[in-house]
């Protein structure tokens, strides 16, 4: 399991160092923040494989999401960027049917459940994903795509110029 993010309590580290103890896998986690020593307090306490990396680069970030098997988003966020990069990774996301994460983890690109208690059963299901087809479901947010749409919505705004 990888998550990644700011470590403050509204974040859910917690969520996923429990998932992790469920499942007994081991958990990455990238950050920092105050809840840091909380984090590792717990998973110490739920015998967790924990590591956690303060900082990385961007590019380090990409390779370590993509040898993850499940990117776990604990909270919940009015969008939250780092469960598309995850996709776009070939990683699959599991959180809340909740926050942005409606609008961005699209069936096939991880599992979105209702309680935090499904965590284990839909990491278990998202492992299974093709890393390609979640890769390729972020498609929808590419540069192209945004210029083609906008670029649409222009000629049907403005009145044709004869």
């Amino acid at each position: 399991l990888i998550s990644a993010g700011r470590l403050v309590s509204y974040k859910g580290f917690d969520n996923v160092i429990q998932t992790a103890s469920k499942l007994d896998w081991p958990v990455t986690i990238i950050g920092d923040g105050p809840e840091r020593d909380k984090i590792q307090a717990l998973a110490q306490t739920l015998n967790v494989n924990l590591t956690l990396i303060p900082f990385c680069t961007r590019e380090q970030l990409a390779v370590e999401i993509s040898c993850a098997s499940v990117f776990v988003f604990g909270g919940i966020e009015d969008f939250g960027i780092l469960p598309v990069e995850s996709m776009a990774c070939g990683t699959p996301v599991v959180g809340l049917n909740k926050g942005g994460l409606i609008e961005t983890v699209l069936p096939g690109g991880g599992f979105l459940v209702e309680n935090i208690a499904d965590f284990p059963k839909a990491c278990i299901a998202a492992s299974d994903l093709s890393p390609r087809n979640v890769s390729d479901l972020t498609q929808i947010f590419s540069e192209e795509r945004f210029i083609l749409e906008f670029k649409k919505l222009i000629l049907e705004i403005l009145p044709s110029q004869r």
